[in-house]
């Protein structure tokens, strides 16, 4: 049986986020001078305009640095390893990283930064915020990890089809092995992270 966490998620989703899909304006939130998070949010506004190594490595740096600064918050730590997911995978693909990757590494900050200013925030509050940024990043997942049916692989569209397929969703005429290539990137850093993600929620449960 679910737990009110998840299964409020699940019923109410669309009524939270609406057609955008929850991705705030980052630029239009009041921040306190001592917001830790404050060089983070540089960063993650600067990928929205160009990806270079520079900035990725400022990510991942900065991401490791936090982890340190609330390495006591089991909650602001799954945030900050689900941004680094996603970062990774954005660094590995670039410009033929799926759009929606973008907006989930907003979103997340988003929400992360909502949740590490507003003391007054109880802690079901923030596992909600949590689950929800947890079920965009599983959808994504589920966008570039092949569907499983009864442990088997669902069944690959024919060479003709596939290529069609390829064509029509690829407007920037990107040949198909580096879609492979891409996809299989991603199914590595999700299976490696989606355990840890599973045992980190498996305590927040605990912990109730």
């Amino acid at each position: 049986m679910a737990d009110n966490f998840t299964g409020e998620i699940d019923e109410r989703l669309e009524d939270l986020f609406g057609d955008d899909d929850g991705f705030s304006d980052m630029g239009e939130e009041e921040e306190l001078d001592d917001n830790p998070l404050r060089e983070l949010k540089s960063i993650v506004l600067s990928i929205d305009w160009e990806i270079t190594d520079e900035v990725m490595t400022k990510l991942i740096d900065q991401i490791s640095e936090l982890k340190t600064t609330f390495r006591n918050d089991k909650i602001i730590l799954m945030f900050l390893q689900l941004l680094g997911t996603i970062g990774e995978y954005v660094n590995t693909n670039r410009a033929n990283a799926h759009p929606d990757s973008f907006k989930i590494l907003n979103s997340l900050f988003t929400q992360m930064n909502k949740v590490v200013q507003d003391d007054s925030m109880t802690v079901p509050a923030k596992k909600k915020i949590l689950a929800a940024e947890l079920n965009k990043y599983k959808r994504l997942k589920t966008k570039l990890v092949p569907v499983k049916t009864d442990n088997k692989v669902k069944k690959q569209p024919k060479p003709a089809e596939e290529k069609r397929k390829v064509k029509d969703s690829n407007p920037g005429n990107i040949e198909p092995n580096q879609l492979a290539a891409a996809v299989e990137e991603i199914k590595k850093i999700i299976r490696s992270e989606f355990k840890t993600l599973r045992a980190e929620l498996k305590l927040l449960r605990e912990r109730k």
